[in-house]
């Protein structure tokens, strides 16, 4: 295989994953990497730690991509068999978690990010639910027109919330 300089903020190390791509450092000493080259033809998430140790698979079935790491967690969406959730690895007790269980519902990763509490959040979407809320919006926009909103008030509100749900790809 192929060897490839990967630099992190903070430190440079040696990676031997074939067509692998960084997508994340922390400061707990990880840097993921997400491959679109494995034996399955799958995209998988791999992690090494910068200080040369070696590089660890996680071997999940199905595709795993949007990759994020907050301290000792590695937050990413996972394909299962109704769609995408989202999986959490932890780093220092090697246990892999899944977050949402959501048939038939793809959840989008946006972050992770920790609080000044210290409290680790997952910022996620879930596309379906966001275009019946902005239906919804839509909907009471309309029905407020010559009460508490002018008709132009209602366009401009519908028309953007209507952009959204086509940014979206709301059906």
């Amino acid at each position: 295989m192929k060897s490839r300089t990967i630099i992190a903020l903070f430190l440079a190390a040696m990676l031997t994953t074939l067509s692998a791509t960084p997508l994340a450092a922390s400061n707990s000493g990880a840097v993921i990497l997400q491959s679109t080259i494995n034996k399955s033809g799958e995209n998988d998430i791999y992690l090494q730690r910068v200080d040369g140790s070696t590089e660890m698979h996680l071997s999940i079935p199905g595709e795993q991509r949007d990759a994020h790491i907050s301290g000792n967690l590695v937050v990413f969406e996972s394909q299962t068999s109704t769609g995408y959730d989202i999986f959490l690895y932890d780093l220092r007790s090697a246990r892999l978690f899944q977050a949402t269980d959501t048939p038939g519902i793809d959840e989008m990763l946006s972050d992770v990010v920790a609080g000044c509490d210290g409290v680790n959040r997952i910022v996620y979407a879930n596309t379906a639910l966001a275009c019946d809320s902005l239906t919804a919006f839509i909907n009471a926009s309309q029905a407020q027109s010559g009460k508490k909103l002018t008709a132009d008030q209602v366009k401009q509100l519908t028309d953007s919330a209507t952009q959204i749900k086509t940014d979206l790809g709301c059906q």
